[in-house]
C-alpha cells in the first residue's frame, strides 16, 4: 500500500496532535505494532478522563483512553466484524505512567487477526483478539489524533463527555509508534 510516512517504521509525537489523515498516519495495516505513551498528571487538578490516542471512528477505529473512573480503556471496531475493549481493572496512579498497547499481527497477507496486549507501567494488564483488520484504512475521512477524537467516536466514551473527549487530568509527554 502506498504511505505518505516514506517508509519509515518508528514515528515520535509530543503532547496533543490532531487531525493526521490516515494516509499520513504510522502505516499500522497488515503488521504487527507498538504503541508506548508516557502520560503525567496535569497541574490543573482535574479529574482523569480522555483520549490518549485514537485512530478511524464509529464505523471503524480504535482509541487509547481513560475512562470517567481514571482506568485505561482500549476499544477497537472492525467494522461489523468485531469488537474488542481491554480495560485496567484499579484507575491509573496520579504519577508518570507508561501506557502501551502492542498488536501481534496474525501473519502474511492482508486484513488477518491478531491480539492486542494493553499493558501499564511494563505490566500486561489485558488482552482481546479481533478475527481481522483493515486491509488498508479504517476510514477514508475520520483521522489519527493524540489527546482527543477529531471525528466521530472510535471509543465508546461517556455519553456526558465534551465532543472528543479531550485528555484531563494528564498531560501526553510522548509518544511512539514503532511498526515491527
Amino acid at each position: 500500500m502506498p504511505s505518505l510516512t516514506g517508509g519509515a517504521t518508528s514515528f515520535n509525537y509530543s503532547g496533543d496532535v490532531y487531525a493526521i489523515p490516515e494516509a499520513a498516519a504510522p502505516a499500522m495495516a497488515n503488521r504487527s505494532w507498538r504503541l508506548s505513551a508516557s502520560v503525567k498528571p496535569g497541574l490543573n487538578g482535574a479529574k482523569p478522563g480522555g483520549v490518549i490516542a485514537t485512530i478511524g471512528g464509529s464505523a471503524g477505529g480504535w482509541s487509547l483512553y481513560i475512562d470517567k473512573k481514571g482506568r485505561a480503556v482500549f476499544d477497537c471496531k472492525v467494522f461489523e466484524l468485531a469488537q474488542a475493549r481491554i480495560r485496567t481493572k484499579s484507575r491509573l496512579k496520579p504519577v508518570q505512567q507508561q501506557i502501551s498497547l502492542q498488536f501481534d499481527y496474525d501473519g502474511d497477507g492482508y486484513a488477518k487477526g491478531g491480539e492486542f496486549v494493553l499493558v501499564v507501567d511494563g505490566k500486561p494488564v489485558g488482552s482481546a483478539r479481533v478475527p481481522a483488520t483493515p486491509p488498508a484504512f479504517y476510514s477514508i475521512d475520520e483521522t489519527f489524533d493524540l489527546g482527543r477524537d477529531t471525528g466521530s467516536p472510535a471509543g465508546r466514551y461517556p455519553t456526558s463527555a465534551p465532543p472528543g473527549y479531550p485528555l484531563r487530568g494528564f498531560n501526553i509527554e510522548s509518544v511512539k509508534i514503532d511498526l515491527l
